[in-house]
């Protein structure tokens, strides 16, 4: 399937359209390879959980990223982590080319 975000490190699997929106379901396609606290390799998977961002309108229409993240468990410190999304604002549910996107329209 063609990766309609146009991000390479990203899996998208399926996209959803409908008469106002389409809705894309997508992953990360490297998982973390050290952990961020202690910075040791030794991961196993913890589970996942999936969240939703918004992201820039494409065709007139709004876009929603479903976005399934990994969970990891270091066996090291033994502390958990998810993947960390380097295109999602921090403080936000949506992406950082949408905030561009809100400050150039404004």
């Amino acid at each position: 399937m063609t990766n309609i975000l146009n991000w390479p490190d990203y899996n998208v699997s399926q996209v959803h359209e409908s008469e106002y929106d389409y809705q894309v379901y997508a992953e990360l396609k490297c998982p973390p390879s050290f952990c961020i606290h202690c910075y040791t390799s030794d991961l196993v998977g913890f589970g996942k959980r999936t969240e939703i961002l918004m992201d820039i309108p494409m065709h007139g229409k709004r876009v929603g990223i479903h976005l399934n993240r990994k969970r990891f468990k270091c066996q090291s410190c033994n502390k958990t982590f998810y993947e960390l999304v380097s295109r999602k604002d921090e403080k936000r549910r949506m992406t950082k080319r949408l905030i561009e996107y809100i400050e150039r329209e404004s």
